[in-house]
């Protein structure tokens, strides 16, 4: 699982992997399960999320969206 912290306003986006084939039915990501998003800490003005998803998705921060 891969562990983010996000404070008021940030987010996280979850898309397909640049090297995954586009053409994939979406039912083969989630052959193994659902994507889990787990809050695994809070604090006054952040919060630790835990994300397991298919290694065929891309999760990164927000701020890092290229497209923003």
């Amino acid at each position: 699982m891969l562990v983010l912290t996000r404070k008021l306003d940030e987010g996280i986006l979850i898309d397909l992997d640049p090297s995954a084939d586009p053409s994939m039915p979406a039912g083969e990501l989630f052959a193994n399960g659902p994507i889990e998003i787990r809050v695994v800490d809070i604090a006054t003005s952040r919060v630790k999320l835990a994300v397991g998803a298919d290694r065929r998705l891309f999760v990164r921060r927000d701020e890092l969206d290229e497209k923003r």
